[in-house]
C-alpha cells in the first residue's frame, strides 16, 4: 500500500525535496508515495529556506521497510491452503507448526508466486505458518483446519 509522509518539524519551509530511495521523488510538503515493491528503502528530505541571513539547507534520512503481503486463504480452510505471494520471494522455505509447536509441514520452493499446501494430514484445528527467505522470516500468520 501506500505511505503518507510528514516532515519532523511543525515549521513551513519554501521548498521540500523528498528523495523516496527507489527512484522516485516529490516536492510535495505531505506527499504519499506507493512503494513498487517490497524492500528497504532509504528515504531522505531536504527543506530549503531563505530567510535575512541567506538560504538555509536541513535534510534528514530514515530506513523505511516495505514487508512482502502474503494472502493466506481459505482461511478457514478445508482440503487446501493456498498461499499468494504478491511480489514473490525465491526461493522460499514455509514451515506449518500445530497448536503444540510440533513440527508438521515443511517445503521448499523455487516458484513461490504461489503455492498450495494439501491439509488432508491434518485434523481440524489451528496451525501457525512461517514463510522464510534466505534473509530471514518473510511473514508468519496463522490458520485454521476445519475438516467436514
Amino acid at each position: 500500500d501506500s505511505v503518507h509522509f510528514y516532515p519532523q518539524s511543525q515549521t513551513t519551509y519554501k521548498k521540500y525535496q523528498w528523495n523516496f530511495g527507489d527512484g522516485t521523488g516529490s516536492t510535495e510538503r505531505h506527499p504519499w508515495h506507493l512503494f513498487q515493491g517490497p524492500g528497504t528503502y532509504i528515504v531522505c528530505l531536504t527543506v530549503t529556506d531563505t530567510t535575512s541571513a541567506g538560504t538555509c539547507y536541513d535534510f534528514s534520512c530514515d530506513t523505511i521497510v516495505v514487508p512482502h503481503y502474503i494472502q493466506v486463504y481459505p482461511n478457514p480452510a478445508n482440503s487446501a491452503i493456498h498461499f499468494a505471494v504478491p511480489h514473490g520471494t525465491n526461493p522460499v522455505r514455509l514451515e506449518i507448526v500445530d497448536d503444540r509447536g510440533c513440527l508438521v509441514y515443511r517445503t521448499d520452493t523455487e516458484s513461490a508466486s504461489g503455492f498450495s499446501v494439501p491439509t488432508q494430514g491434518l485434523s481440524s484445528g489451528v496451525y501457525i505458518y512461517k514463510l522464510s527467505d534466505g534473509k530471514g522470516v518473510v511473514q508468519s500468520g496463522k490458520f485454521i483446519v476445519v475438516k467436514r
